[in-house]
């Protein structure tokens, strides 16, 4: 029997309407509480994957700073691992207590690292555990967000506010790495979270709807520990590849395992649907949204990877003005971009928005070419503005078409399965553009003669934040001479790394366009009647 015949003929408790749960009253408040779940765990991954590790080199705050390293990595990689978990939980359980417990582990995990922020171990346990219910929390997020809209045009407004939320999370970050730059000590931002998250835990008790468990929906547990495993290998991969380079035996056996693992958990059916069918056997027209997705994904926090790293090697003298200057501009064009997005879905199909939204994209990496070692902002400022635009305009987009394809209930895997695509696409960025900054950085890095003959500096070969640290410890005038020639070798893989991010948004354009054109007639329908719905 298909997937698509057992979504059909199962049987499944009747999910009450949005109007008989007391949520007409309830819904604002309801939807404002879920999308600020989403900003704060977007906001968290990208901070984690982009920026701890790129200022912990240039800070220095702890003692063992490759251990250190590994933090801010290991909530990453528990955060994808464990996702699908907690869509497979989170159909069986209802959203509601995925949401309370994930948030009560959230805030357990922001409170230890508050208590132990000098003690490494401790700390890496607390942020894998923030990390793990963050997992939980996500695919609760959105199948509340469903329950309280109706279709149509409630639906249309979640979603709107879901995809700038998510967009408007990856764009605080450069502000946040501006103000760490700043010396602003990191547990003082903890504290500020975990104020937030205690507000959005009671909102969560007092006004999210109680969630009813499903017994028949049944975990082929096998299945789901393999496809942890596998996506938790394939983060680790993808984290460790840019250090360790791609070709390294260590990479290469965990891209192969995860890989492996991805495949024996296809092959674990037992006539139930599974974690991984909304990502290998997706219908047809929900295909380009999640490749739309992925891409776009992918190209953002490049771009953001890109200008964290610029503040740091380039604009080092006023970090928390240059991160206000990008933060404003992004915030407004991520909400511009998410209301575009949603105009242009109801008037054409997703096809037209999706491209103009990569096309967006594009437009806005071409303007980040342009950067030069003067460390002036307006190029950088048009990219993440530009870029942020183009990514809501996808998001949005996309998470519709995604939702209209959903089953009446048992939304968790689904959304779990589309948020590990976000993530993977993620980390794939950030590997592909550090690696690439890293490798054309260290080629063209050179420390100035009279500078290594006056104090015997060898930064050669060195990380950037560790040069950048350099630089700004000895005295002005070699600290100068030393962040020159730290500026000009950064822009050569920063170039390399736009260039890359520009190539991939054009293939994956074209791949796109082709399966847009092989969508059969009775699929372009079908999207008709729900967009139209």
């Amino acid at each position: 029997m298909t997937v698509r015949s057992l979504r059909s003929t199962r049987s499944a408790p009747a999910e009450p309407a949005p109007n008989q749960v007391g949520l007409p009253r309830r819904r604002w408040p309801v939807l404002l509480i879920v999308c600020a779940t989403g900003f704060l765990v977007s906001k968290d991954i990208s901070m984690h994957a982009i920026a701890v590790p790129t200022l912990l080199q240039q800070l220095g705050d702890r003692d063992v700073l490759a251990f250190s390293l590994w933090i801010p990595k290991s909530y990453v990689i528990s955060h994808v691992a464990f996702l699908m978990l907690g869509g497979v939980l989170c159909d069986r359980f209802g959203p509601k207590p995925l949401l309370t417990y994930g948030y009560l582990g959230y805030l357990i995990g922001q409170f230890a690292h508050l208590a132990l922020e000098t003690t490494s171990l401790p700390l890496m346990i607390a942020r894998i555990l923030m990390g793990v219910s963050a997992a939980a929390m996500v695919p609760a997020a959105l199948a509340t967000l469903l329950r309280a809209s109706a279709p149509g045009l409630q639906r249309a407004q979640a979603i709107l506010l879901w995809g700038a939320a998510i967009a408007a999370g990856v764009t605080v970050v450069p502000l946040i790495s501006a103000l760490l730059l700043g010396h602003v000590w990191w547990t003082r931002v903890i504290a500020v979270e975990s104020v937030i998250a205690i507000a959005l835990f009671v909102g969560i008790i007092v006004l999210v709807p109680a969630s009813r468990p499903d017994p028949d929906a049944v975990v082929d547990w096998p299945s789901v520990i393999a496809t942890v495993a596998g996506a938790a290998l394939l983060a680790l991969g993808f984290i460790t590849a840019p250090d360790w380079g791609w070709t390294s035996p260590a990479v290469l056996v965990t891209l192969i395992a995860s890989t492996g693992l991805l495949v024996v958990a296809t092959m674990m059916r037992r006539a139930v649907e599974l974690p991984h069918d909304w990502l290998l056997r997706a219908e047809p027209r929900v295909r380009p949204a999640m490749f739309a997705l992925a891409t776009a994904v992918v190209a953002t926090f490049g771009m953001v990877f890109l200008v964290v790293q610029y503040l740091q090697a380039v604009r080092t003298e006023y970090p928390v003005l240059a991160g206000f200057a990008i933060f404003g501009p992004t915030c407004a064009a991520t909400g511009f971009g998410a209301w575009a997005g949603a105009a242009l879905y109801r008037r054409t199909n997703s096809i037209v928005p999706l491209i103009v939204g990569l096309t967006t994209v594009l437009d806005g990496l071409a303007v980040g070419l342009l950067a030069d070692v003067d460390g002036g902002l307006v190029p950088i400022v048009v990219m993440a503005t530009v870029v942020n635009a183009g990514l809501a305009i996808v998001m949005t987009v996309a998470l519709g078409a995604i939702s209209a394809a959903l089953p009446a209930t048992r939304h968790g895997i689904p959304f779990a399965a589309q948020s590990v695509v976000v993530q993977l696409g993620s980390m794939l960025g950030v590997a592909m553009v550090s690696g690439l900054v890293g490798e054309g950085y260290k080629a063209k890095f050179v420390v100035p003669a009279q500078v290594a003959a006056r104090d015997g500096l060898t930064v050669t070969g060195e990380p950037l934040g560790r040069s950048v640290a350099t630089a700004i410890s000895v005295d002005d005038q070699l600290g100068w001479q030393l962040a020159s020639a730290v500026r000009t070798a950064f822009l050569v893989g920063f170039r390399h790394g736009v260039v890359a991010l520009l190539l991939l948004v054009v293939v994956m354009m074209a791949v796109i366009l082709i399966l847009a054109a092989r969508l059969p007639a009775a699929e372009r329908a079908r999207e008709q009647v729900d967009r139209l719905s």
